[in-house]
């Protein structure tokens, strides 16, 4: 899983229950670290989720950069500022704060749709 959220305590608190939950996680604060990180090795992210207000990259801008490199990685934005737009590339949008139960149940339906639509798929549900 790519990770990307600015906060850098809100991204350690995302990592550690991601990775409870059986994830591997590359968790960046940067968004254009993260996307460097993508283009370097794209085959091993399963999913993204995302802040969608950073400094340098604005989550919508990440997932449509991500979209152009793997078209159907699911991508996951999170926002804490309430109405924005999804773009249609987008798998869902949570809204911040979100408990963990949510969050996983979010990513899990992400992934299962992935899987639905893309032949070959080897991304699993978390916990």
């Amino acid at each position: 899983m790519l990770l990307v959220e600015d906060d850098p305590t809100l991204c350690g608190v995302l990592d550690m229950i991601l990775t409870s939950a059986g994830c591997t996680v590359s968790a960046f604060t940067d968004p254009i670290k993260a996307l460097h990180n993508l283009r370097v090795a794209p085959d091993l992210v399963d999913i993204m989720l995302s802040d969608f207000h950073m400094p340098g990259l604005q989550g919508d801008e990440l997932a449509k950069e991500v979209f152009a490199l793997r078209p159907n990685l699911p991508v996951i934005l999170m926002s804490g500022s309430g109405a924005i737009s999804v773009p249609t590339h987008v798998s869902a949008l949570i809204e911040k704060p979100v408990t963990e139960t949510a969050l996983l149940r979010i990513i899990n339906s992400a992934v299962e749709a992935a899987q639905q639509t893309s032949t070959g798929a080897d991304a699993a549900p978390v916990a």
